[in-house]
């Protein structure tokens, strides 16, 4: 089955952080399967840049250039569905810079759900749980023998797997 332009821009609406006409276009008459291969294949988004891009700035200065970074990236990369579980994950594993309080983690963290978000869960879990941004933001710093601090295993239970 061939892609007509509504069914092409469906998929680029729910698989990519697309729609745009001229990616729209590249789709349209494509084999159904080519397609969904073409959305799933992530070797054509750009590389990360690394952290001394983000540097010549203070703490938040340097958050503000990775948003920014980001924002860009999702716009002007082709269409696949990298951006889009990255932004479904970045959601899932929520932190927040004003508890973190270190542009560097949240970078760090935002690596590690690129480099193993389309892989196994159970060793993406282990990278962000155990990743200094999400200890910082479970409040695992005040986890002491004998004054046990909930906060981690609870929201690792509660939010990050079982439900």
């Amino acid at each position: 089955m061939r892609l007509d332009r509504p069914s092409a821009a469906h998929l680029l609406r729910r698989g990519a952080m697309s729609g745009v006409q001229s990616d729209v276009a590249s789709f349209f008459g494509m084999q159904h399967d080519a397609a969904v291969d073409r959305l799933l294949d992530t070797s054509v988004t750009s590389s990360l840049p690394g952290w001394a891009r983000f540097t010549d700035h203070d703490n938040w200065g340097s958050q503000n250039r990775m948003i920014e970074w980001w924002v860009d990236r999702m716009i002007t990369d082709p269409p696949t569905i990298e951006e889009k579980v990255m932004l479904f994950l970045h959601s899932h594993f929520a932190t927040g810079r004003e508890k973190v309080q270190d542009a560097r983690l949240m970078w760090d963290q935002h690596v590690e759900l690129r480099r193993h978000g389309l892989g196994s869960f159970r060793n993406l879990l282990d990278k962000i749980e155990f990743g200094s941004a999400m200890l910082i933001y479970l409040d695992n710093e005040t986890n002491v023998s004998g004054a046990e601090q909930e906060n981690f295993a609870r929201e690792l239970m509660e939010l990050h797997t079982i439900g």
